[in-house]
């Protein structure tokens, strides 16, 4: 059963991530340095106001410990662009199975591994941080932040695998996906939340799938949105996941004309 073989993958990824846990450890603390400095900025920054751009103190400072969070957890290293440029993809095309499928359970297993290990981090956080987060009570919210959250990880798998299959037309892909992170950086909200951005910007992000990878998740979950607004915001995310999806079809089916045509 094809099902099953995925599984196998996905299984064996999730025992990999055990026994390397210790690197999504280093990846958690360093990140815990960041919202240290974060945490402080912010601190002074409302010390003379109680809201800014809609964000109290406490949700802005909930805001940055969860986008880290989620962020930390579910941007993974992709292998696809090089098994292109390795000329491995050949031996994943003459199986049977879908490459992008089998990715995409190969990326799920390490992104779900990683919500396991950061998770008592991010418990110890808001510990710490206590007297300064927005705690949200309503248990429907932390269905809608799982729900999203899981829609994030689709999303940012199909934008990642595409990015990653310019490596079909390009010796090095290298460069554009240090320019594609840049950019989601910023459209994502986290370098700052989108409500910080000059207009003109936010109406760039509204026609990108970024904000649904990281703002709209926090803003849902903090209840800084409506409920039909967060619904709306999970229907955006189940187009663009097919959208992306149709996309990363199109573009797998180009470059593999382009790689047979070329020799691996």
């Amino acid at each position: 059963m094809l099902l099953a073989k995925y599984f196998i993958a996905f299984k064996n990824v999730l025992q990999s991530e055990i026994e390397f846990r210790a690197n999504t450890l280093i990846r958690f603390f360093i990140s815990l340095i960041t919202l240290v400095s974060i945490f402080y900025l912010w601190n002074d920054v409302f010390s003379a106001r109680a809201e800014i751009a809609g964000y109290t103190k406490e949700q802005i400072i909930t805001y940055y410990i969860l986008i880290t969070f989620i962020l930390a957890s579910v941007i993974t290293f992709s292998p696809v662009a090089d098994n292109i440029r390795n000329g491995e993809l050949s031996m994943y095309i003459t199986r049977p199975i879908s490459y992008i499928w089998y990715q995409y359970w190969l990326a799920l297993a390490q992104r779900f591994m990683r919500v396991l290990i950061g998770l008592p981090i991010l418990i110890i956080i808001f510990i710490i941080f206590r007297e300064h987060v927005y705690i949200v009570t309503n248990p429907l919210s932390y269905l809608i932040l799982l729900v999203t959250v899981f829609s994030a990880m689709n999303l940012l798998f199909f934008i990642d695998i595409l990015i990653n299959f310019l490596e079909f037309w390009f010796t090095n892909s290298w460069g554009m996906n240090m320019v594609f992170d840049y950019i989601s950086s910023i459209f994502s909200g986290a370098l700052i939340p989108l409500a910080f951005l000059p207009s003109w910007l936010i109406t760039i992000g509204n026609f990108l799938p970024y904000q649904y990878t990281g703002a709209f998740l926090i803003d849902a979950f903090i209840g800084r949105i409506s409920f039909d607004q967060t619904l709306l915001g999970i229907l955006i995310q189940f187009v663009w996941m097919i959208i992306l999806y149709i996309m990363s079809r199109i573009v797998w089916h180009l470059g593999l004309k382009r790689y047979e045509a070329y020799g691996s």
